[in-house]
Parts: C-alpha cells; structure tokens; sequence
C-alpha cells in the first residue's frame, strides 16, 4: 500500500533517503503522490522537506481519487501549498481535485478558497461544486456568504438542467424549509418526467434530505427502479443504503 515505504521507514527498516528514492521510481504519479505524502509524515529533515516538496510537484499529475485518500495530519504547509497550486491552474480536473482536498483543510484555507472563487473564471457548475462541498465544512456563522455565491451562481444560465438540480440539492440542507421544499419539488418533478442521464442518482441524492416516510418511500422507489435497469452506479447506493428499511437489507 501507499503508506508501505512511511513504515518502513518508522520501523527503521529503511534509511529515509532510501525510501524517498525507492519513492521516485513509482511510475504511477498518482501511487507516487500518495507514498510522498505518507513520508512526508515519518521522514526527519532535510529528507523530510524533499518529500515536502516532490508531493506538491507530483500531484499536477494525480487522479482525483489519489487527492480524496491523502492521510490525515499532513503539515499545514504541504495542505497550504497544494491549495495554490490548484487554485494557480484552474480546470475542471483541478477543481475536482481541490473538491477531494477540501475535507482535510484548516478553516483559513478553506477561507483562502471561498476567497478565490469570488474571482475565479470556473464554469458554475464546478463553482456550485467547491461551495457545496465547502458548505458544510464551515462554522454556521460563516455559511451565509457561501449560500450568496451559490444563488449567484444559479441565477445564470446553465446548459445543463441536471447538474443544476444536482448542486441545488446539495446546498438545500442549508436553506430555509420552503426553498428546500421548492427545490424537492422540482427535483423530483425533472427525474421523474424527463428521466435525464443519471436521473437515479439524482433521485438518491434528494434522499436524506426529506422527512421520515418521505424518505423511505423515494428510497424504495429509487432502489426498485435501480434494479430494473443494467447499469450499476455504486454512487447510488452509498447514498440510498443509510435511507433504506431495515427489512429491505436483510438477506434471505
């Protein structure tokens, strides 16, 4: 696993410049992004700042996934420094991976974001994206201003209703209890009559945030209807499965 060469290393095993060369021939950059970050954690000085610094170089070329599984208690200045240099080249594949970083951040980075993206030329769908994965990493007090943006955002036109709904739904835990209701309607009125590419997992994503019987009938609905057509969307399920009836779960 990624984090092989950091134990190691802890387990004296290794030298540290050992490991951090044996580092550098992982030919896959997004693997060698994950194992620099894990010795980041382990290695002394000067090695240390090596490694530092290889990490933030090696995840330009790193998978989304590779972002998402970083470990916890990575060093401010490694979080800091992979925040500028995603925010320095904006794409739809760097917002997505700003997106993954965003649950390991300090509050002032996640404010360094929140800052840039008053600015940033983004589409508004990868706008809505970072601020409703920001939204709820924030204090409440600070929520307000995020939900400005959003509305912003939502206010222009988009060529692609789904995604709209598909950000709307996710800031909606957030609003007042009749724009939530507003936008359930909507939600549910779209997929249900126009049945648009992936309109399951938007069906999945609505759940959690209705109330009890309403929740479970539409979970219902959407896992029958799931099963009846051949795609498998494990997205779907991670989000349907914590709303499902015990009963639905058991095995025969």
């Amino acid at each position: 696993g990624p984090f092989l060469l950091a134990t190691l290393v802890e387990k004296g095993i290794w030298e540290p410049e050992h490991a951090l060369t044996y580092a550098r021939t992982i030919s896959d950059a997004s693997k060698r992004f994950v194992a620099m970050a894990h010795l980041v954690l382990t290695l002394p000085e000067p090695v240390r700042e090596k490694a530092l610094n290889e990490t933030v170089a090696t995840a330009r070329w790193s998978a989304t996934w590779a972002v998402a599984s970083l470990p916890p208690g990575l060093p401010h200045e490694l979080l800091a420094a992979l925040v500028r240099q995603e925010i320095a080249t904006p794409s739809r594949l760097y917002s997505q991976n700003l997106a993954a970083l965003a649950p390991k951040l300090p509050q002032e980075l996640i404010a360094e974001i929140l800052s840039w993206l008053r600015t940033a030329d983004l589409a508004e769908d990868q706008t809505t994206d970072l601020l409703g994965i920001l939204l709820p990493l924030v204090p409440p007090d600070a929520r307000e201003d995020i939900i400005r943006m959003a509305k912003e955002c939502f206010e222009k036109p988009w060529r692609w209703r789904f995604l709209k709904l598909e950000r709307l739904v996710r800031i909606a835990p957030f609003l007042p209890s009749d724009e939530k209701e507003s936008i359930v309607h909507e939600v549910l009125g779209f997929a249900r009559t126009e049945r648009p590419y992936n309109w399951l997992l938007l069906l999945a994503r609505i759940v959690p945030i209705l109330q009890d019987q309403e929740r479970e009938t539409l979970a219902c609905e959407t896992l029958k209807a799931d099963f009846a057509i051949p795609s498998y969307d494990q997205r779907r399920m991670q989000q349907l499965i914590p709303q499902l009836p015990p009963k639905m779960l058991e095995v025969p």
